[in-house]
């Protein structure tokens, strides 16, 4: 046996609830049954989420992380908030460094002999840095990282000093990791290029079941968003096409179909003759067989200057969600994108690359037309899966980043690979895999 008995220090609770439940619920269920145990540390307001009955060999401890927002609530398309002291984020690491004190005490208990930290925000990064001064050097330190730290640390409303601060103790971390789990191959990239440490890719396994679905109607065009909507701007240019095109595009009546908590923008004016269909949360199993049913399924991005971190070093979950789903996919967002990147070496879809209402309503009737779009599409998805998102290669790329032999971890995984829409926040294995992601 490769794997070393790994604590899982994470501030969600794997289960059935969120994107980042679901991808730790399969990040668990890779490890033998007695190679793993879970420090939870959920952060302040976050629900325990979904307890799921495929997790209930995890030996599990479930605490309060400290709370680690400098200023008031902000939504990821808000402005951040007022500047705050240095005695705020004093007070995050004197929390933090107080909790790491029963972190280290349960590791020892269970003869851990590896940590992979999840890096949510300033409170897990400082969480996780006493934990690697505390435990043995014996004991590997390996970082998960789905956000850029500079945004996490501004989106709690930190000023650019408490920030720069930050980084730096991210940077002291760094230096004690073993191999760093990341987002996208964009991601690798600064992270290698900035602190020197390895990176691996880690994209949550998508699993395509083909839907069986009523006969299409052919005189009706079907657009699909799923989750929460953090991209308002490019939201609300998706409903002005709409009602520029008066909801038709080449005789084919259009329209709109949103999956998820809420929906909080102007629909159309009263001279539009919109087709909005809001048909709230679904569980998993049952949202992608809704979406399997649209023609086509909206990704927005920001193209926000503020935002471009981001969109270059993430890989959104909307899009596995779609993927999985067997829908072709609709990308409005930013070129300089890990979306194209990735769009560029596996074509599941088209991409409008600029904010503009028009131009984004000729997209649309240009697909609405195109016979040969959603065949083509079909193709690209399935070597996609074969190659970069399909079970197979995700086991792979986490053996990499356990320093474990493939063969060692559990494949009977293929029922957990599902992309759970996103709710509300509160906040490669080949060549090819790199050309996609950088």
């Amino acid at each position: 046996m490769t794997i070393a008995k790994t604590l899982l220090l994470t501030p969600t609770r794997p289960g059935e609830g969120s994107v980042a439940e679901v991808f730790l619920r399969n990040f668990c269920q890779a490890f033998p049954r007695d190679r793993l145990v879970c420090f939870a540390a959920r952060g302040e307001g976050y629900d325990a989420g979904l307890a799921s009955p495929l997790l209930s060999w995890l030996p599990m401890t479930v605490h309060e992380l400290p709370n680690e927002w400098a200023g008031e609530y902000l939504r990821l398309y808000s402005n951040p908030g007022a500047k705050v002291s240095n005695r705020r984020l004093k007070e995050v690491q004197a929390a933090s460094d107080l909790l790491a004190q029963e972190v280290v005490k349960y590791a020892l208990e269970n003869k851990v002999e590896k940590v992979v930290a999840i890096l949510a925000g300033p409170a897990t990064i400082y969480l996780a840095k006493k934990v690697a001064e505390i435990l043995p050097a014996a004991v590997s330190i390996v970082p998960i990282i789905w956000d850029p730290i500079e945004y996490c640390a501004e989106n709690r409303g930190f000023d650019s000093a408490a920030i720069e601060q930050i980084m730096k103790d991210f940077a002291l971390l760094m230096k004690r990791a073993d191999i760093c789990g990341v987002a996208s191959t964009g991601m690798k990239a600064e992270i290698e290029l900035r602190y020197g440490a390895e990176c691996e890719v880690i994209i949550n396994p998508v699993d395509i079941q083909e839907v069986t679905s009523p006969q299409r109607d052919d005189t009706e065009f079907r657009i699909g968003f799923a989750g929460s909507i953090y991209a308002r701007r490019e939201m609300e240019t998706l409903l002005h096409a709409l009602n520029y095109l008066q909801w038709r595009a080449e005789g084919r009546k259009l329209s709109l179909w949103i999956l998820g908590h809420s929906f909080n923008l102007p629909i159309h004016s009263a001279a539009s003759p919109a087709d909005f269909r809001f048909l709230g949360f679904h569980p998993e199993d049952r949202a992608r067989e809704l979406l399997s049913q649209v023609d086509l399924g909206y990704l927005p991005y920001w193209f926000d200057e503020k935002f471009s971190r981001c969109v270059r070093q993430c890989f959104p979950n909307k899009l596995s969600l779609y993927l999985s789903s067997a829908i072709p996919i609709l990308y409005h967002g930013p070129a300089d994108s890990s979306v194209e990147r990735f769009l560029a070496s596996y074509p599941v879809g088209a991409s409008c690359n600029i904010l503009d209402t028009k131009i984004l309503a000729d997209t649309i009737v240009r697909l609405a037309d195109d016979q040969s779009f959603s065949q083509q599409c079909t193709i690209a998805r399935k070597e996609a899966v074969r190659d970069v998102l399909g079970l197979e290669p995700y086991l792979n790329r986490l053996a990499r980043l356990l320093r474990a032999n493939r063969e060692d971890l559990i494949s009977d995984t293929a029922a957990a690979c599902n992309s759970s829409f996103e709710q509300p926040d509160g906040i490669g294995s080949n060549e090819k895999l790199f050309t996609a992601q950088q």
